[in-house]
């Protein structure tokens, strides 16, 4: 038996001849079963918060492993879905950007390429027009030319006498006359043929269904030749020899 053992058993065989002992035995072991039922309490107590610490730690140190594993898994992979978006980015400004250079570049090229032919136009018209002066000058100088020789080497041609000139006069006079006079005949003529023709329709199919043509006449009918003044002029136009 241990120590223990051995001093209750002669505690208790001490007790049993004193009972005022025996009251004070077992108020000291209710005693001391109460301390060390405290201490056994605190110390288990103080192995449990190390035991839990330790679970804990231990624990936590494998859900921070995981966690860290998790969090670079995670930076990995956003780093990687970042680089994508960033080359795609950088892809797309450089299309947008070399897209928009050649825009710019081609407009500025169409406009210097009109300029430049308008340019060329404006030279081009004036380079005719010179030309086109220069050639009329030339013309001009040899027609001036040509002029004054002539002027230099012609005869002189004598004037006209002045009875040829009165008989040309009285002739063109004359001629004048006659076809004034035949203007207003025909005028009149004609007046009368669309009064006639407002009046009786019918008549102008019969005047031109009369028309005759024969050689040698010497009177005109509606544009035809007839050996009479009268023979196709049933109206009496007072038709006269042309």
């Amino acid at each position: 038996m241990g120590h223990s053992t051995c001093a209750s058993t002669i505690a208790w065989w001490c007790c049993s001849r004193h009972p005022v002992e025996a009251k004070r035995y077992k108020a000291a072991s209710a005693l001391q079963a109460g301390l060390q039922t405290l201490l056994v309490c605190h110390r288990f107590a103080l192995a449990h918060k190390a035991a839990i610490t330790a679970q804990s730690w231990v624990r936590s140190r494998q859900a921070r492993k995981n966690y860290l594993a998790s969090v670079a898994r995670m930076v990995r992979m956003q780093r990687w879905w970042r680089s994508i978006v960033k080359r795609r980015r950088w892809r797309n400004a450089n299309y947008s950007t070399t897209k928009v250079q050649r825009t710019w570049r081609g407009k500025q090229g169409r406009l210097q390429a009109k300029v430049r032919l308008f340019q060329i136009c404006r030279l081009q018209r004036v380079a005719r027009l010179l030309l086109t002066t220069r050639r009329n000058r030339i013309k001009w100088q040899s027609f001036r030319e040509r002029t004054l020789s002539m002027y230099k080497t012609c005869a002189t041609v004598p004037p006209t006498p002045r009875e040829a000139l009165q008989e040309s006069m009285l002739f063109l006079g004359s001629q004048y006359w006659s076809k004034k006079f035949e203007i207003q005949v025909l005028k009149k003529q004609v007046a009368r043929l669309e009064e006639l023709i407002v009046e009786e329709p019918q008549l102008l199919e019969k005047v031109l269904g009369t028309r005759t043509e024969r050689a040698g006449g010497k009177y005109h009918c509606y544009g035809t030749s007839c050996a009479e003044p009268h023979a196709h002029d049933p109206w009496n136009l007072n038709l006269k020899p042309l």
